[in-house]
């Protein structure tokens, strides 16, 4: 079971950046969507599925790729679904996803001008 996801994030209430980009959604090995990212927190991460679904409660591996960047592997955790809709909260302790994720926010942040 993975650890706490508090342990990667400092809490649900991060500030929340527009991010577009392409994601796919994979239970296992198994392919279970594809869509596209809404925003994104050191938390977390807000989706749309044009194709396929999870179940809330999930725990899944989400696959983005940003805008001219190399695409990125997150574990996560569905935390609500509403429609097609989808919220995830991540749940990874690798050091390496963490910075990932931190270096993906801060370029998001800083193409904002935030």
């Amino acid at each position: 079971m993975p650890s706490s996801p508090s342990s990667f994030s400092p809490s649900r209430s991060s500030e929340r950046f527009a991010l577009a980009a392409d994601v796919i959604v994979f239970v296992g090995d198994e392919q279970r969507g594809s869509g596209r990212t809404q925003n994104i927190s050191f938390g977390g991460l807000a989706i749309v599925l044009a194709e396929g679904e999870v179940t809330a409660g999930e725990d899944v591996i989400v696959e983005l790729t940003p805008l001219g960047g190399e695409p990125l592997r997150l574990t996560a955790h569905i935390s609500w679904r509403r429609e097609n809709g989808y919220g995830l909260q991540f749940t990874g302790t690798q050091r390496k996803e963490r910075l990932a994720v931190q270096d993906l926010v801060a370029e998001t942040r800083r193409l904002l001008g935030r």
